[in-house]
């Protein structure tokens, strides 16, 4: 549970919210308005923390509105009062000038960011015990991996035995068509005019007559070799080639798939392959995969270093590496702003590495970055046969920008009167409380006045910053720096996006909003604005024919629709891993759980500090053991490691574990000598953040997005071995496609981070520790609580294994022998009861420990025995024993236990229950 001091609730919420008021009205004061009231002799003591609701109330103001209505709501959400009656109670303290719906605006506002930050301790469920009848958030049953490298190397097979006939087709049909031209054809549709008898005819009519039924007969005979070169191939059409997505675990061998297919099929070296991955890095590793044979290339951008790397400076491939960083954010067109445009070229052209590039005609594979996906390529570069994207690009595929809503009505020469207009209208709307498409209809807008304020904006971009190719590196810097400053290529994005969106069937506008109190840097500071928000979908760049296969471990089947179109098919290829798999469901592991929060108490920052040590610890202990791989996020990372540099490098040795971070990880096969992958926590962006790429994804979607600002609770079960159903209550998002994007991010993350170890063809099995209660596709073999997972397990069961697995059930005999674990008798028995005994209070047959776990003893076999007679009379009652086998040998730890020679009810009957593995568990 989080504490707060009310004293910190300033830091801990944003501060100088700027309502949007009319031009005559009075507005809230601002941070530095506010400093400056305080600062004056007239201004007015700040209360103490410990001011009731009341008092804070009292004390607003025209001058003094927002920190004390701001800690007002905090409180009263802390106490437990519901949106409605906190409404209700903030309505008679609109300021002069306000409307009511700016009040409910801001107050609603406030009462999301205080349960969002944790001020309704009480409402929100905390990480607990397990709940029953749970279903598997993923129920997919796993393959074998011999099963599914069939399947996954016959879908790639299939895929590439279709996409080469049709590729190989193309280019012989286009071989055919100079057969239709020449001399030679010209004579056969003369022969053929003069047997039908429209020739011979007046020397003014024969050039007419000929060239029209040149291109009659040219068309027909065209029909004709078209349709016997696909009946002789087998195919139905040349227009649209197979497009296929095979989902699969990380090291399954996607990419070796289809790296392998092309090795081996010598027919495929003549096409022109083009292949898509995350980064340049990724790039030489996939070029360096390829043997001898095929001509391998690998496409890099200009700020690429020639010799590899993507660092900047010297030696990039373009030699005027500052005016392309500058051009590279503007949305402009680069080639034609520092490159070439007509006759007025770079003086680096003849020579520059990556205009030679393009200008490199050979068939072969060409390796891009994922970016290159979504940009027009140069020509004389020829066109793909067949496009491979490797790993998921949705983040790619989403493009955002924002500006200050002024810009929107700052004169410019570009600006018609009626552009001017339309844009006035858009600010209007954007700064008013209806949605954004319902108040641009309603102010009388229409497509026809966005799409002229569109071209207006968007035709001579290039032109308005005057950089040509032949300018010196810094001028033309210099003027990219001030086409940044007018945003003109971000108002035009934005009405490109509107031109759109304006005849859909909904009010809600996706693609462009206003984000107020957005956090953004002003040199070197921290401040708060409203933004105009642009999100927007980029589609790839490529010809509709071309065949596409697209290989990842997260690809979503609507979500590679949306992007490739509906034909894309969707292959699911499901696969065990090779691991023992042990997940924690007590917590969540945040990062703000290990690492504290702003406006945390001493106490909660204490809690922090203390549980980050603890798994500091259990890292250690664990990486002692096995070779060890720990995967958290970044600022987790650093505080581990107490790296400090701007940009980390991809893993640090950090003592006898090597530790990365989430957002790094996918594609890397540097680490599957790895024993034990340990994961901790999970990478869950705020939701403004991902509503902000299904804004984009969707932007074209006719129905609107449930855009609520915050996740909701919702049972989400895990996929054990065992068959149990469990669960526990996880962030969603109510809006099925916001969530899938959220999936992407954090659930699929988490997968990709077990992965990196590669669990599906290691030839013995490994150890999988996930440290946060999040269920994710992956089967799991315990379900343990994080006291017992870094004690080593329950008080029950870290006696059980300090005894060798056989341990006597006696009260007297466990707190004798192990006291640091039972500290009376009374209590090892109330111990025994929570493990081995039904709960009755919590459901018919529950047990306090999940199923999994409990398996684990109940699976031991269990032997009654009884101390020996010691003279007259003896004991009558039979104890129970847990054995792994009931051999002499396990008996005899029992009797040693016990301190005194013990007569067991049956003779040994030498069966192995189970066989115990280097991680404690059932092997």
């Amino acid at each position: 549970m989080r504490l707060y001091e009310f004293a910190r609730l300033k830091e801990t919420f944003p501060i100088g919210l700027e309502p949007l008021l009319p031009a005559e009205a009075g507005h809230a004061p601002s941070r530095k308005a506010a400093t400056r009231a305080a600062k004056s002799p007239d201004a007015v003591l700040p209360l103490p923390p410990s001011a009731t609701v009341e008092q804070l109330l009292a004390s607003i103001g025209p001058d003094n509105w927002h920190s004390p209505m701001l800690i007002a709501v905090a409180k009263l959400v802390a106490q437990g009062y519901s949106d409605a009656e906190i409404l209700a109670k903030m309505a008679s303290y609109t300021l002069s000038g306000w409307t009511a719906e700016q009040t409910y605006a801001q107050v609603s506002e406030m009462i999301a960011g205080a349960r969002r930050k944790g001020f309704d301790a009480k409402s929100k469920p905390r990480s607990g015990p397990l709940k029953p009848d749970v279903p598997p958030a993923y129920s997919t049953q796993s393959l074998s991996a011999a099963e599914a490298t069939t399947r996954l190397d016959s879908s790639t097979e299939g895929w590439f035995g279709s996409a080469a006939a049709f590729a190989q087709t193309r280019h012989e049909l286009k071989g055919l068509r100079p057969s239709l031209h020449g001399p030679a054809f010209i004579s056969r549709v003369r022969a053929e005019l003069v047997r039908d008898g429209i020739l011979p005819a007046p020397i003014e009519e024969v050039a007419e007559l000929t060239d029209r039924h040149t291109r009659r007969i040219r068309a027909r005979e065209w029909k004709k070799l078209k349709e016997k070169l696909l009946k002789d191939r087998g195919l139905s059409s040349l227009s649209r080639g197979p497009r296929l997505a095979i989902q699969a675990a990380a090291g399954l061998g996607k990419t070796a798939a289809f790296v392998r297919y092309i090795m081996e099929h010598p027919e495929t070296w003549g096409l022109n392959i083009w292949i898509f991955v995350p980064s340049l890095d990724l790039a030489e590793n996939l070029a360096a995969s390829f043997g001898p044979g095929p001509y391998v290339r690998v496409m890099k951008g200009r700020l690429a270093k020639t010799g590899g790397g993507r660092e900047k400076g010297e030696g990039t491939m373009c030699l005027k590496p500052k005016a392309a960083a500058a051009a590279g954010p503007l949305g402009i067109n680069i080639y034609k702003a520092i490159c070439k445009r007509g006759e007025n070229i770079c003086p680096f052209y003849d020579r520059c590495p990556w205009i030679a590039q393009w200008n490199d005609t050979t068939p072969g594979v060409r390796i891009f970055s994922h970016e290159y996906l979504f940009l027009h390529k140069l020509s004389p570069l020829p066109k793909p046969d067949l496009v491979i994207t490797d790993e998921s690009f949705v983040e790619a595929a989403v493009g955002r920008m924002d500006f200050l809503p002024d810009r929107l009505v700052q004169p410019a020469p570009w600006k018609s009167e009626a552009v001017s207009a339309c844009l006035e209208s858009l600010r209007v709307a954007l700064e008013g409380d209806k949605p954004l498409l319902a108040a641009l209809r309603e102010a009388g807008v229409s497509k026809g006045a966005l799409a002229a304020a569109y071209f207006a904006a968007e035709d001579g971009i290039n032109d308005e910053c005057e950089v040509v190719p032949g300018m010196g590196e810094d001028e033309a810097v210099k003027r990219l720096s001030a086409l940044e400053e007018s945003e003109r290529v971000k108002i035009a994005r934005v009405l490109r996006q509107l031109v759109v969106e304006i005849d859909l069937p909904r009010d809600l506008c996706h693609s462009v909003f206003l984000r107020r109190n957005k956090p953004v840097r002003v040199n070197g500071v921290i401040e708060r604005q409203n933004r105009i928000v642009v999100a927007f979908r980029r589609d790839p760049i490529l010809q509709r024919h071309v065949p596409i296969l697209a290989t990842d471990a997260d690809a979503d089947k609507e979500i590679g629709r949306r992007i490739f179109g509906d034909d894309l098919e969707h292959v699911h290829i499901p696969v065990e891993r090779r691991a023992e798999v042990i997940q924690c469901f007590s917590s969540t592991f945040s990062r703000q759980s290990l690492l504290g929060f702003p406006g945390a108490s001493d106490r909660a920052l204490a809690w922090a500090e203390k549980r980050l040590a603890a798994v500091k610890r259990f890292i250690r202990e664990k990486a002692a053991e096995l070779s060890s791989l720990a995967i958290t996020n970044l600022p987790v990372r650093r505080k581990f490691t107490g790296e400090d540099e701007k940009k980390v490098e991809l893993a640090f040795e950090w003592g006898p574990a090597l530790i990365s971070h989430f957002g790094r990880i996918r594609g890397i096969d540097l680490w599957k000598d790895r024993q034990l992958v340990i994961v901790i926590g999970r990478e869950q962006p705020p939701p403004e953040e991902i509503e902000t790429l299904a804004r984009g994804l969707y932007f074209d979607d006719p129905e609107p997005l449930k855009l609520t600002g915050t996740y909701a609770k919702a049972l989400r079960g895990y996929r054990l071995k065992d068959g149990r159903q469990v669960g526990v209550e996880v962030d969603v998002h109510l809006d099925p496609r916001v969530q899938r994007i959220l999936e992407l991010k954090r659930e699929r993350e988490s997968a990709q981070a077990i992965d990196r170890v590669r669990l599906v063809h290691c030839e013995t099995p490994k150890v999988v520790l996930i440290l946060c209660n999040l269920p994710l596709d992956i089967d799991v073999d315990r379900l343990v609580s994080w006291r017992d997972l870094a004690n080593g397990g329950c008080r029950l069961d870290q006696a059980l294994k300090r005894n060798g697995w056989a341990l006597p059930l006696v009260p007297s005999c466990l707190a004798r022998n192990w006291p640091d674990l039972f500290a009376s008798p009374r209590a090892a028995e109330h111990e025994i009861a929570r493990t081995l005994q039904p709960n009755l209070d919590s459901g018919a047959q529950k047990f306090d420990l999940p199923k999994s776990q409990q398996d684990i003893y109940w699976l031991l076999g269990r032997s009654k025995f009884r101390p020996a007679h010691e003279g007259r009379g003896g004991h009558r009652h039979w104890s129970e024993a847990l054995l792994a086998a009931d051999t002499p040998h396990f008996r005899a730890r029992v009797r040693d236990a016990m301190g005194c020679e013990l007569v067991w009810e049956q003779p040994p009957t030498c069966r192995v229950f189970f066989k115990i593995n280097r991680n404690g568990g059932v092997s």
